[in-house]
């Protein structure tokens, strides 16, 4: 009998310390651990990460959906060893940067702003989305390929009712939201809280 529980005490052990070492390993590399059980406080913007012998803590900037070198003081607890896990914000090139200028006379009206066969753009109180060497969105022969760009360059936030949610950080450290139809090519760019109409489209 006690040779089963040493046995059983051992097996616990070695898994304990296997999933704590590999969940560190990911968590380093910019990824949420997995062999854990998950815990949001959304008042507090406070995410933990429950392991078998270890337990992960950071503080939420924008969404639960944000890399971990997004977040903020991002801890490693190992039984009571802690480990302060270093973050660092994405270098945006200087030749992706997107600028977008605000309308100076703003409506709360949403305006297309490019519109072609296989996809459309709508914006709320912007004037200009330029990217790339000052060029403007609509001036650019494949501007789905931008669209896209913005996209890949944007913060993901979440999926609800159909349409995309994501958060644009601009040149001048300006925050937009950006939502797409996930059955289709219609995009809203907006600095308010405008919703898209993917079902009229």
């Amino acid at each position: 009998m006690m040779k089963l529980i040493r046995s059983i005490i051992f097996l616990v052990l070695l898994i304990g310390l296997a999933t704590a070492g590999l969940d560190y390993y990911l968590l380093i590399n910019n990824q949420k651990p997995v062999f854990n059980i998950r815990e949001y406080n959304e008042l507090k913007h406070i995410e933990v990460f429950k392991g078998l012998f270890y337990q992960v803590r950071r503080k939420i900037h924008i969404s639960d959906k944000e890399e971990i070198n997004d977040s903020k003081n991002v801890t490693y607890m190992f039984i009571l060893y802690k480990i302060n896990i270093p973050t660092k914000k994405k270098k945006i090139k200087d030749d992706n940067n997107i600028h977008i200028v605000k309308s100076k006379d703003c409506t709360d009206n949403q305006s297309i702003y490019v519109e072609k066969e296989d996809y459309k753009v709508y914006t709320n109180c912007i004037e200009k989305i330029r990217i790339k060497n000052n060029k403007d969105l609509n001036e650019i022969e494949n501007n789905q390929s931008l669209v896209n760009s913005i996209i890949n360059k944007s913060l993901y936030l979440k999926t609800e009712n159909d349409i995309e949610f994501y958060s644009i950080k601009t040149d001048n450290n300006e925050t937009y939201k950006l939502s797409k139809c996930t059955n289709k090519n219609v995009y809203l760019i907006s600095n308010s809280d405008q919703e898209l109409d993917c079902i009229s489209e």
